[in-house]
């Protein structure tokens, strides 16, 4: 029996209503669909690609012709679903089952555990995770960068508080004369703080509605930052949406009621004469710290920004130990040919041959997994001649592949041979292993020759057959872009009969992108049943491993030239706003004879005097801060000069073309007309 899935039930069979009870053939094999899933369900686990059908684990070996995975004890990678009784609760059954994986572990090392082993089994643990949202690992992946995205928000929003509080405080101290007019004829200070409360409200409700309109139409945006594959509907989380709404209405209050307080307390003769220079003294300096709290913010954005950015581009242009350029993967199954290993050697070779022929190839390859695919074996091993140190986690990552893989990946041979077609399965058993593998186990001696058992954590029995090492090659970083390269064997897919090809690799001459019909073709013309899963470039694959730098990066300079924009809009609007409140005096200064170019040197030196005292803060939070971020960095030191110079210097340009507007303004300045206004 089979239950198929929806996307397929209406693509691949029209929405036939009569589908159940009708016969499906998988692999050879006739299975009866018994149900339809509902729309939108992909299973347990989150996929780039919802499965099609769900088919019970019994009948694996049928479709895949391999082993039972019940009987094996290596797969460690199967998930159990279950349903909880109703008076059991999730960390009862968690304990339960921790107790039970311990009795289970300490029966298989037997009565006598090392020490090593004991702790093995003491760290085991099994973690039972809610069925609503499924497994994923998407959440591990981003939970590191969405925490420095949500410190990089909130200093946004510290940018956005502090301007739209500059701007309150300005209109209150234009208003003054009306509220003291408005208390003289008996308005109370209770309705005034009401009225300057419900602007400021006015104002929040208004932004926060802007702000989640734009949310809801960059939802999508985000998720195809994220993955252009997702199967799951991202939506707005009514959680999210009500915490924007309530932090928007806070920041109107807080930012709202200061200066309606002292518009309402204020008395309505002082305020009907004229401001008093020691208030205004006290309210300049206010304005000037909010604004340098604003330009001190944006430093620290911009300086977090560039460290995350030049991590990304470390990342992208550093040495991987092979060529992701050039090159097509092929995805395939030959798990669902049918096929004995002795006929599924016979098929890679012809797979190799048809495709290796075409124009513009140079050559083409077959392996049960590519660098940067997601996927990653690891088993034990034992050296010969090698004495473990104590505790020593004896483990090695491998690859199984045909011939020619090394050239075609871009792989660099550095001593012996690569593994060839001569490697058949009747032949000597044979290993390529890279530098960090003779590194580490073979310290100062020659390894070409020596003998190890890729499988065997232990010494091995005298029937276990070992692989001679044959070839030493350069160390390929695998699984992730910012971890060096660890000890790696290859081993012959011809010497592995449990093993399969997972992908064709193609190595062109041009674009590859662009032969990928004439790879498609030249495949099934080999067998037109042979499934393509996927076809994509190795460039695409390494840059679908930069994905959650990218995103950080991208999401961390947006929101940084936001903040700076911001806090150039508040240092522009206070020194206009000061230039206002100072026309009478330019004017006199005029008539007295002032040069232009002293009233510009005048306004300048306020606007940036206040800039250099938030860029002086921002400095100095930002250093201190950068180390926060020092898990998150690759080929750069948190205290990296390049990205702080560079921050400093861009704020420093910024608020200076601010202050630039507001110079301008004041020598355009008419003395008598300034005279006359005061």
């Amino acid at each position: 029996m089979v239950v198929i899935s929806n996307s397929y039930w209406q693509t691949r069979l029209n929405g036939d209503p009569s589908i159940v009870g009708r016969k499906v053939d998988l692999n050879g094999s006739p299975f009866t669909i018994v149900g339809v899933a509902p729309s939108g369900f992909f299973g347990e686990r989150m996929h780039d690609a919802s499965p099609d059908f769900w088919i019970p684990l019994k009948f694996q070996p049928q479709i895949m012709r391999r082993e039972s995975w019940l009987a094996s004890k290596d797969v460690y990678w199967l998930n159990f679903v279950a349903r909880l009784k109703p008076d059991v609760t999730r960390p009862q059954a968690t304990a339960s089952l921790n107790l039970q994986l311990r009795q289970f572990l300490s029966a298989e090392w037997g009565p006598r555990p090392s020490k090593a082993d004991q702790k093995a089994i003491q760290r085991a643990f099994v973690q039972l995770d809610s069925g609503r949202s499924g497994i994923s690992q998407v959440r591990q992946f981003y939970a590191e960068p969405l925490s420095i995205l949500m410190g990089i928000v909130a200093l946004v929003l510290l940018v956005a508080c502090a301007n739209v509080a500059n701007l309150l405080l300005s209109r209150s101290e234009a208003r003054r004369r009306e509220f003291a007019v408005r208390r003289a004829i008996g308005a109370s200070r209770g309705r005034l703080v009401r009225q300057l409360l419900t602007e400021s409200l006015l104002l929040g409700i208004l932004g926060g509605s802007v702000g989640l309109l734009l949310a809801y139409w960059s939802i999508h945006l985000l998720s195809v930052l994220v993955s252009r594959q997702l199967v799951v509907h991202v939506t707005t989380n009514p959680a999210v949406l009500a915490f924007t709404a309530a932090t928007a209405l806070a920041t109107s209050l807080v930012f709202g009621i200061a200066p309606a307080w002292r518009l309402g307390e204020e008395a309505p003769a002082g305020a009907i004469r004229s401001v008093s220079e020691r208030h205004h003294y006290r309210e300049s300096w206010l304005a000037r710290g909010l604004i340098a709290v604003q330009i001190g913010a944006a430093l620290v954005l911009l300086s977090a920004a560039g460290l995350l950015t030049r991590t990304f581009v470390n990342l992208e242009y550093q040495a991987l130990g092979f060529n992701p350029q050039k090159v097509l993967l092929v995805g395939i199954d030959t798990r669902l040919t049918a096929l004995d290993p002795a006929e599924l050697n016979a098929l890679y070779r012809q797979l190799r041959d048809q495709v290796g022929g075409l124009p513009g190839v140079i050559s083409a390859s077959v392996a049960y997994f590519s660098p940067m695919g997601g996927h990653h074996n690891s088993t034990g091993v034992t050296v010969e001649g090698y004495a473990p140190h104590a505790n020593e986690d004896l483990n090695v990552d491998y690859d199984i592949v045909g011939p020619g893989y090394f050239q075609t990946i871009g792989i660099a041979v550095r001593r012996g041979r690569a593994i060839t077609a001569q490697d058949s399965a009747t032949g000597a058993q044979v290993a390529v292993v890279n530098q960090a593998f003779v590194d580490t186990y073979f310290a100062g001696q020659d390894p070409i020759g020596r003998r190890i058992w890729i499988g065997r954590a232990s010494y091995p029995e005298p029937s276990e057959l070992p692989q001679e090492i044959v070839g030493i090659v350069a160390n390929a970083r695998y699984n992730d872009p910012g971890t060096p390269a660890g000890p790696f064997a290859y081993l012959p897919l011809s010497q592995s009969p449990e093993a399969y090809a997972g992908e064709i690799e193609v190595r062109t001459a041009g674009d590859p992108a662009a032969i990928a019909g004439q790879v498609r073709e030249a495949i099934h013309s080999v067998d037109s049943g042979l499934s393509i899963a996927s076809i994509r470039t190795l460039r695409e694959q390494v840059d679908g491993q930069l994905r959650e730098q990218h995103l950080v990066a991208v999401l961390g300079t947006l929101f940084s030239i936001l903040a700076l924009v911001l806090a150039a809009i508040g240092l522009y609007g206070g020194l206009v706003y000061w230039v206002s409140q100072r026309t009478g005096e330019i004017g006199v200064r005029l008539a007295l004879g002032a040069r232009g170019a002293g009233i510009a040197r005048l306004v300048l030196a306020r606007g940036m005097v206040v800039a250099c005292s938030g860029i002086g803060a921002g400095l100095a939070v930002a250093l201190a801060s950068a180390r926060l971020l020092a898990s998150s960095l690759y080929g750069i030191t948190p205290a990296d000069p390049l990205s702080f110079a560079g921050a400093t210097i861009v704020v420093v340009v910024v608020a200076l073309f601010a202050c630039l507007v507001p110079a301008r303004r004041a020598l355009r300045t008419d003395p008598a007309s300034a005279l006359r206004h005061e």
